[in-house]
């Protein structure tokens, strides 16, 4: 689609943000309208910083300002202002795909039997900590190797057979975002750790096979389930879905 000459294009744009007001009802202020002519300016540093204020303001209030964002990339006159909507609406998205799904936690685990409790006569089933995934829940809220899970919620073990199967049941019960507790023997004392889940990523399931793909592919398979979440977003909103 050519683009429309610069000197109608903010008639176009003003006619467009009252249109949309008018019928959706929405009570959510847009940006200044100074922002949003620097969208389109000639200077790359400009249209650079007004994305990024753009892309404060909706971080603000992500529901209402996903619908704005989904209108204006899809009626703006201008095909790379539209660009830059779809991109900061793509960043809010990509939010939400992050709190959706299973929960996570990112270790590779193994059950033990026997495992001595300070304070109680009978030993616990453990959940033994044999690797850390870099830049997962487990690594950002400080498990180590060698650290043994002995609670995690209200869940103790009864059995070494089931219990990696039950830990994972549990924290894929959850949602990323959430905040869970475990009881760790560390040092020949139990202690409490608050851990905020992630979102459980493609791949993840080598771990059960002492397999850990390296960063590029996790990457690599994180960003193309992103991709797909939001076409699936933004085909669905153009459904009316």
């Amino acid at each position: 689609m050519p683009r429309l000459p610069r000197q109608i294009q903010p008639l176009c744009r003003g006619i467009l943000y009252w249109a949309l007001t008018l019928t959706s009802g929405w009570a959510l202020e847009p940006p200044p309208n100074e922002v949003l002519g620097k969208l389109g300016s000639e200077s790359y540093t400009e249209r650079i910083g007004a994305q990024g204020v753009l892309r404060e303001w909706a971080l603000k209030d992500p529901e209402p300002a996903k619908g704005w964002l989904f209108e204006h990339s899809i009626g703006d006159p201008d095909p790379e202002i539209r660009k830059r909507y779809t991109s900061v609406l793509k960043d809010l998205i990509d939010q939400e795909y992050l709190k959706d799904g299973e929960g996570y936690v990112g270790i590779m685990m193994m059950a033990i039997n026997q495992v001595p409790v300070p304070g109680e006569k009978a030993p616990r089933v453990g959940i033994s900590v044999n690797l850390v995934v870099p830049d997962s829940a487990a690594s950002k809220a400080g498990l180590v190797v060698g650290d043994v899970i002995v609670e995690a919620g209200d869940q103790i073990w009864k059995e070494p057979f089931t219990a990696v199967e039950q830990f994972s049941t549990w924290v894929r019960g959850h949602k990323p975002g959430q905040k869970v507790t475990l009881k760790l023997l560390r040092n020949g004392k139990v202690i409490p750790l608050d851990l905020v889940l992630g979102r459980r990523p493609q791949g993840a399931g080598m771990l059960m096979f002492g397999e850990l793909p390296d960063s590029e592919t996790l990457a690599r398979e994180e960003q193309a389930a992103k991709d797909t979440y939001f076409r699936n977003w933004f085909e669905r909103r153009k459904a009316g879905k």
